[in-house]
């Protein structure tokens, strides 16, 4: 009867204290339950109902031992990752705002100290999302804990630089007053990570202020930060490959930053080469034509990178993309590789460039591939083989 949609809510207010700990346990135990984590109001009222019951222990109504509160400590964390998508937008925001509701009162038990990293990374990326409300609900508790009498790490630090003058609701005022954070080593990938989110938000002005403050923060910023920045957002490539909601808008925060430069310098030898695979692992297999015309314009903006093996890897990838059954990828595709041969130390680049513009990508493959074909020894590359189908047997 736990997951049925309100009795979450009505346990946390009909909780007693010889019942609490039972209730406790089974309610967590459907929260984290993985046929569960698309049912979203259900996930709502489950932890609203945890927060009540937590908002009666305080005052000593309702005794929880540290292992039941552990547990809720973990559910709360787990309705913080829900980004639940429908026809409806994003409906587990409401789950995630439910979470955050929940975690002043948690941090006030006193329990649990180990949690509170995660807690304020989760806030801190939370705090820097794409919906105002979120961002606005983030905030006010972020802002919150920091003045509790609590131990966080880096408490200092985020006191400073989290004045109550941010504006929550206004990507104007809250990404440049954010992105500092970034100097911050323990909560520097939770904060790109609603960061990068925002670059792919929903409005022209939320794109501008959350992707324009990030690469302003970075041309400022020390080679230091820079390469650990770029660490950080390869990572989280990695550890999302095929999660177009990160995925797509991080692809567009990379091309940005190879267009500002950032990526110039001998430290980024070792990255580059793991980002062009990480690259080729994501259009692998994938129909999406916004998601092969991102990664055909991070391919070419990282074409001209003066590596060897880099190069290897990209330019196979980019002639590929010429001979890609849409006529779109390909029609991007020329365009943005005649701004990266234009940037290349290659030879006949010229002839190579009247080719890109001359050429109609919209014609027929069987027109384009010799063309295409013809370009590979020019990079460097044995050509592809067409594999011819076998002949039907009578």
């Amino acid at each position: 009867m736990v997951e049925r949609c309100g009795a979450g809510l009505a346990l946390g207010h009909l909780c007693q204290s010889d019942t609490a700990a039972i209730i406790v346990e089974r309610m967590v135990k459907v929260m984290l339950s993985r046929k569960f984590h698309d049912s979203y109001p259900d996930q709502t009222n489950l932890l609203v109902g945890l927060r009540l019951i937590l908002e009666r222990t305080l005052p000593g109504n309702i005794c929880l031992g540290p292992e039941h509160l552990e547990q809720v400590g973990l559910a709360l964390l787990e309705g913080l990752r829900n980004y639940t998508n429908t026809d409806q937008g994003d409906v587990g925001s409401h789950v995630r705002r439910a979470a955050m509701e929940a975690f002043v009162p948690f941090v006030k038990t006193g329990s649990c100290a180990w949690l509170i990293p995660q807690i304020i990374g989760g806030l801190l990326m939370q705090s820097v999302e794409k919906i105002d409300r979120i961002r606005l609900c983030a905030g006010t508790t972020l802002q919150e804990i920091v003045h509790l009498d609590i131990l966080i790490p880096e408490k200092e630090k985020l006191s400073i630089l989290l004045g109550d003058q941010i504006h929550w609701q206004s990507p104007a005022s809250v990404f440049p007053q954010m992105v500092p954070l970034l100097y911050i080593d323990s909560y520097r990938a939770p904060l790109l990570a609603g960061l990068v989110s925002s670059a792919g938000g929903m409005s022209e002005s939320l794109i501008r202020h959350a992707g324009g403050s990030l690469i302003d923060f970075l041309i400022a910023a020390t080679e230091e930060i820079k390469y650990e920045v770029s660490k950080e957002l390869l990572v989280l490539f990695k550890d999302n490959h095929h999660v177009d909601r990160i995925t797509l808008p991080l692809l567009e925060v990379l091309r940005q930053m190879f267009e500002a430069e950032l990526f110039h310098g001998l430290q980024y030898d070792e990255l580059l080469p793991q980002l062009a695979l990480a690259i080729r692992q994501e259009h692998q297999s994938i129909k999406d034509v916004r998601k092969l015309t991102a990664c055909s314009k991070v391919l070419c903006a990282l074409a001209p990178v003066p590596a060897p093996e880099t190069q290897r890897l990209v330019w196979g990838q980019v002639l590929r993309f010429l001979t890609h059954g849409s006529p779109k990828v390909r029609i991007v595709t020329s365009e943005h590789l005649y701004l990266a041969i234009s940037a290349s130390p290659i030879d006949d680049s010229e002839e190579i460039e009247d080719l890109l513009l001359n050429t109609d990508w919209s014609e027929p493959l069987a027109v384009l591939r010799p063309l295409v074909f013809a370009l590979y020894p020019r990079f460097g590359l044995s050509p592809p083989k067409l594999i011819k189908p076998n002949p039907i047997k009578s």
